[in-house]
Parts: structure tokens; C-alpha cells; sequence
């Protein structure tokens, strides 16, 4: 069996056409492969586009789906399950008691909308150690998913977060305080004209709140301040094509003062009470390649609810409330009705 250099060696003008036709084709090859210059870059921006769209939403999904926790000092909480399925959306939401020192959450939404799905998953599970009845301090690990897209691979994220946490009783009066501080990694994969895109993000997040209770003679005020942090960031990254991907930032902070009320009502069965309350909520999104001096945007609005509680002696509860969100906004709406039973078995 002769090598290439033995055949090099004795028809070099067949071995330079072979070079020259595997140049050739090599070229053919990149030049049907690659867009043009301009199509190029219209990929790009695109890819860009859709990338930071993806980041944004998923960021507020990992603001959205952290739990409350100033339960573990101010109420006792059972077993709970939850769940809203129509035809084309659902909900589903589960969790566990707060008086063992392992604790874990669950939740799922999906829907359909104009022949686009959207799924969003959660899983929390917590581990802390009380000190006294004012002091609680833990660790917490999130894992999620989320889905958008005609098709089931056409965008999707998963990703964690961990990191710990501390609810605490500041003073004598019913001041409580809680606190976390989150870091963590996703995987996102696009599926784009010019073909499929992934890359991995580091993602952090700060939560820290205060809460009260001042009770007085015909009502219950129970004032609140909360601050939250989510930021999502990835480097530059290229796809298989050679389009590119530049190094991208979301970065998301939100304040929300809110003040509700409880007002107990004469009932000849059981405890009835009048409960609502009215809040503020400002919220600034920004976008690009480093955390200083983003450009982004800054826009609040205004949530007011009423609605009543009925307790009886039995333990069932039955509630409801109407709603308006995004008073004071030009670009956000929503409004609706709740209703929930709650019942001891």
C-alpha cells in the first residue's frame, strides 16, 4: 500500500490537483455555509435581541419564584397544595410545614397563547437552625426550568441557586426582618434562524425585608418595605455557524412599600374580617456588558386590593379579594378576583 508522500512522489501534477480540489471545496463549503456580511450581521442582532429578552424574562421568573419566609417566625404553616388547570394554562404549587428544620417548595405554570407554549418549574429546599424564638438562620438550593416557543426546543433556561438566609425579630414589638443572599449558574439554549445558540450565565440575587404589626383598637396595620436584586450575566460565546454572541447583562433591582389592613366585623359564627391593602412598586431593568452605568429603563406603579376573611369555629377558612395592579402606569395592567377555601382534614 503506497502512502500520500509515495504518490506525491510520483504524479505530483495529480496530487496538486487533489490539493487544489480539496481547497476548492473546503471554500465552497464556508462560502454556502456562512451568511453574508450583512446577513451576518442581521443574525447577530437577532440572536442578540432574542438572548436578552430570554435573560430579562428569566430573571424576573427568579425574582418571581422566591418564597416569602418571615413564616417561620410569625405564623405556624401546614402541608399545602395548590392547583389551577383550565384547558390551556395551569398552575400547581406545593408546600411543605414550617416547624421542622427542613422545609421544600414546589411550583409549575404553564400555558398556551396564539400557538405559543410557556412552562416555568421550580424546586426549593431549605435547612436552617432556630436560636431562640427571635432568630432563624439557613441555607437555601433553588432549581428551575423554563420553556418558550412554538416548538418544545425553540428557547429553555434551567439553571440553580443557593446560598443563605436570616429572619429575625428585631425588637420586642412584631418588627421582623428577613434577609438572603443568592448566587448561582444557568444553561440557555435559542433556537435561531441561522441554528441552535448556548451558553451559560452566572446569576445572583438579594432579597431583604421588613415587616410589621401594629395593632390598635379596630384595626390591624401591618407596614412593609422590601428590596430585591436579581442580576443574570454571560460572556461573549459563537455558534456553530461563527455568529456571535457579545458578553450580555440584565440587572434588575425593585422596591415595593406597601401598607395592609385587617378589620374584624361582628359575625355570629366564627371571626369575620375586612382586609385589603394598597402598595407601591418601583422597578428599574437594565441591559449590557458590564454592571456600571447600564442603560436601561425605570417605571412603577400602584396595587390596591379588598376583600374579606371568614374563620369558623371549625377551623375552614374562606377568602376573597378583588384586585387593580398597575395604577399609575402607562405600559402595565392587571386586574382580577380570588377566591380560596382552606380546610383542616
Amino acid at each position: 500500500m503506497r502512502s500520500d508522500d509515495d504518490r506525491t512522489r510520483r504524479w505530483p501534477r495529480r496530487a496538486a490537483l487533489r490539493k487544489a480540489g480539496l481547497t476548492l471545496c473546503a471554500a465552497l463549503t464556508a462560502a454556502l455555509t456562512l451568511p453574508a456580511p450583512g446577513v451576518r450581521a442581521q443574525v447577530e442582532s437577532s440572536a442578540t435581541s432574542t438572548s436578552l429578552s430570554l435573560m430579562e424574562a428569566r430573571t424576573n421568573s427568579m425574582i418571581a419564584q422566591q418564597s416569602d419566609l418571615l413564616h417561620f417566625l410569625t405564623t405556624r404553616r401546614k402541608f399545602n397544595l395548590y392547583s389551577k388547570v383550565t384547558g390551556d394554562d395551569g398552575t400547581l404549587r406545593l408546600k411543605t410545614g414550617n416547624r421542622l428544620p427542613v422545609w421544600a417548595e414546589a411550583a409549575a405554570n404553564w400555558s398556551k397563547l396564539d400557538g405559543t407554549e410557556t412552562e416555568t418549574m421550580s424546586a426549593t429546599l431549605g435547612f436552617h437552625m432556630p436560636r431562640g424564638e427571635k432568630l432563624v438562620y439557613g441555607v437555601l438550593l433553588q432549581v428551575d426550568h423554563g420553556g418558550t416557543g412554538t416548538t418544545s426546543d425553540d428557547k429553555f433556561a434551567e439553571g440553580w441557586l443557593a446560598g443563605p438566609y436570616m429572619i429575625a425579630q428585631l425588637t420586642d414589638h412584631p418588627l421582623y426582618f428577613e434577609g438572603r443572599l443568592l448566587y448561582g449558574q444557568s444553561r440557555s439554549k435559542l433556537t435561531l434562524p441561522a441554528g441552535r445558540v448556548g451558553y451559560r450565565s452566572q446569576r445572583w440575587q438579594t432579597r431583604l425585608k421588613l415587616s410589621g404589626e401594629m395593632p390598635r383598637e379596630n384595626v390591624t396595620w401591618r407596614p412593609n418595605l422590601s428590596f430585591i436584586y436579581g442580576a443574570t450575566k454571560h460572556g461573549a460565546v459563537t455558534d456553530s455557524l461563527g455568529a456571535g454572541l457579545p458578553a450580555q447583562m440584565v440587572a434588575i433591582g425593585r422596591v415595593t412599600l406597601g401598607l395592609d389592613f385587617d378589620v374584624p366585623l361582628t359575625a355570629e359564627v366564627g371571626n369575620f374580617s375586612l382586609v385589603g391593602g394598597l402598595s407601591g412598586n418601583w422597578n428599574s431593568t437594565a441591559t449590557g456588558e458590564t454592571a456600571v452605568a447600564l442603560p436601561g429603563r425605570n417605571d412603577g406603579w400602584a396595587k390596591a386590593r379588598l376583600g374579606f376573611r371568614r374563620t369558623l369555629p371549625e377551623g375552614t377558612v374562606l377568602g376573597g379579594q378583588a384586585y387593580v395592579e398597575g395604577l399609575g402606569s402607562n405600559t402595565y395592567e392587571n386586574y382580577g378576583l380570588t377566591l380560596n377555601l382552606t380546610a383542616k382534614f
